[in-house]
């Protein structure tokens, strides 16, 4: 009897990590972004949909909810005063301790096995400078502030320009340096 009992509560333990297991964030996934647009007249902002977290892999309501607003990534576009769209941009510098960086790999696919330059965060926290957003390319990314640390490859997909983005990405080892 206290066998088949141990047997059953190990059963149930199992059974919950199991649960807890997959609900892990993924390594890997794709995303899509709306570039950035905010109305200050009228109060409309679609930043959470704007921005990503690769740490949680999630954008919109419930990114919010899981990165308390600490993403990773901002996906926006600059536009002439007339609304012409000039360029797509990424962005990494996303909170006040943010010493994130990203780099342009140059058109690439994900699959592909990289020999990765060193991306090391800035000592301080600083402004990265915008990386414009190109089909096909792919970019390293090292988000770094006071609760993270990884590295992200991903790949800009598809491109509706001045409107959206479609990114597929991955968790990687730090490059190491030569």
């Amino acid at each position: 009897m206290f066998k088949t009992i141990s047997s059953m509560v190990i059963a149930v333990i199992g059974l919950s990590f199991g649960i807890i297991a997959q609900s892990v964030v993924p390594d890997s996934g794709t995303a899509r972004l709306e570039s950035r647009r905010a109305d200050k007249q009228s109060g409309d902002d679609n930043y959470i949909y704007a921005t990503y977290s690769f740490e949680k892999a999630a954008n919109g309501p419930s990114g919010f909810a899981a990165t308390r607003n600490d993403w990773d990534i901002l996906f926006s576009t600059i536009r002439t005063a007339d609304g012409k769209v000039v360029k797509d941009i990424f962005d990494v510098t996303m909170v006040t301790d943010d010493r994130s960086r990203i780099l342009d790999l140059g058109e690439n696919q994900l699959t592909q096995v990289f020999d990765l330059p060193p991306l090391p965060a800035f000592e301080k926290p600083g402004r990265e400078r915008s990386v414009e957003a190109v089909i096909g390319h792919v970019y390293l990314v090292h988000t770094a502030d006071s609760n993270s640390d990884l590295y992200t490859l991903f790949r800009l997909d598809e491109l509706k320009r001045g409107e959206s983005a479609v990114i597929s990405w991955k968790h990687i080892e730090p490059p190491i340096s030569k």
